[in-house]
């Protein structure tokens, strides 16, 4: 039986092929570390753009830092961080920064479960956030 080689034809087959490779290679989102859940670290007066850079800074030496901040009326932030010594896709942990009801800001930490440098991330963050959360005071 003749195949259709036409221009529609071909992408088609080209597409089925590409998703097909991908599929293989791509991992699955079950596949993918998971994150553990967010620990509370700290409260804050300061303003949550001035918290987020600070986090990013402070962090600087043992993460590539990515902070990300949302203007008012949102009014909250979130670093992602990647380790220096080995990049994955995705970040390894995630510092938040989310307003109270009272007009504070507190800060959250989130890391990936089960990650072998755990202990002393969560030091490092812990570091960072008391520092961080007098900045601008």
């Amino acid at each position: 039986m003749p195949v259709n080689v036409s221009a529609g034809g071909r992408l088609g087959v080209c597409g089925i092929v590409l998703g097909t490779l991908l599929a293989g290679v791509w991992p699955a989102p079950g596949a993918r570390a998971q994150m553990g859940a967010t620990t509370w670290l700290a409260t804050s007066t300061a303003a949550h753009d001035v918290i987020a850079n600070c986090l990013a800074q402070a962090l600087s030496r043992e993460f590539v830092t990515a902070p990300v901040v949302f203007a008012p009326p949102k009014r909250s932030a979130y670093v992602n961080l990647w380790p220096r010594a080995n990049q994955p896709i995705d970040p390894v942990a995630t510092l938040h920064v989310q307003p109270e009801r009272d007009g504070s800001m507190r800060i959250g930490w989130q890391r990936l479960a089960n990650a072998p440098d755990g202990p002393r991330w969560d030091a490092a963050a812990k570091a960072a956030t008391d520092r961080c959360a007098t900045a601008g005071r």
